[in-house]
């Protein structure tokens, strides 16, 4: 009942709207012209049905200017959480090669259909249903025109996880190659080896229509930057930038920083043994006094 009240109070906000528009005169800006014209030329969108102002409840607000509400769609789709491996062991399979790559896709340029048709493959008829409601909610409503944009948006809650099942895909079978969403780290021991591997990928990125930013891709580097850490043939090292940061950190004053400055800290953990010994130290129980936990900082 409430959806339908929502759903016609937005479409009679929407007829007021046109009507003041169409007696005032005005023209309609036109200053997402440049936007659309770029995603239609560039291949990120194509133009969808002709229904001028139609504006599902759910994914656009009442306001003049026509933008995608991506927000509310979360409170209508069920988490699709993705189980993700234990990347620092993952990482650590490749300490002994000497040649990686790091490939960043700027996102994928196969059409919806495509992707709509492997996730019914996988998960049924329900998720493909799903994919094509989203469908329409991603749909960009210009005053001349109508826009489906092909990539997923920032906003949606199963983005991240739908991303990184199609790479993973992508990825099946090549035990030399590793994703995590839009990073892919490629591990070789000879160069010659490395240019299998290379070559080996880009034909399969291609056969799915995913495309990379050159820019922002290093090719045949002996030590690369990944997930937060340096990968070099002596092993997996934290960066050296975040490690001056830890150093130069103020001393803690009160226990609110003290407990910020351990947050920081244990993204690192791994590679300090008795972090959690020394943690445990200036860490007294919640039932303490204020004046308790001070004198544990001091103890620090």
């Amino acid at each position: 009942m409430m959806q339908e009240l929502r759903s016609r109070k937005v479409e009679e906000s929407s007829a007021r709207e046109d009507v003041h528009t169409a007696a005032s005169g005005d023209q309609v800006s036109t200053e997402s012209g440049g936007r659309t014209d770029q995603l239609r030329t560039s291949g990120w969108a194509a133009e969808g049905p002709s229904r001028p102002w139609c504006r599902p409840p759910p994914c656009f607000s009442p306001s003049s200017d026509v933008e995608v509400w991506l927000n509310r769609l979360n409170d209508y789709f069920a988490a699709n959480e993705v189980p993700q491996d234990k990347w620092v062991a993952v990482l650590k399979s490749f300490v002994s090669d000497e040649v990686y790559v790091v490939l960043a896709e700027e996102g994928p340029t196969a059409t919806f259909n495509e992707l709509a048709a492997c996730l019914k493959k996988r998960y049924g008829s329900g998720e493909s249903e799903l994919m094509t409601w989203m469908r329409f909610a991603r749909r960009r409503q210009c005053p001349t025109e109508s826009l489906e944009e092909f990539a997923d948006p920032f906003g949606l809650c199963n983005a991240a996880q739908t991303f990184q099942r199609f790479i993973d895909e992508i990825l099946h079978g090549l035990n030399f190659a590793y994703a995590f969403i839009d990073d892919i780290l490629i591990a070789s021991k000879t160069p010659s080896e490395h240019d299998g591997h290379l070559r080996e990928l880009l034909q399969r990125l291609t056969n799915y229509g995913v495309v990379i930013n050159v820019d922002k891709c290093v090719f045949g580097a002996p030590q690369v930057e990944f997930l937060g850490f340096l990968i070099c043939p002596e092993g997996i090292k934290p960066l050296p930038t975040k490690v001056q940061a830890v150093l130069d950190y103020p001393l803690p004053k009160t226990y609110q920083e003290l407990r910020r400055f351990l947050a920081m800290l244990n993204f690192y953990r791994k590679f300090l043994p008795v972090l959690h010994e020394r943690q445990q130290e200036g860490r007294p129980p919640s039932t303490t006094s204020r004046r308790s936990r001070h004198r544990s900082l001091r103890k620090v």
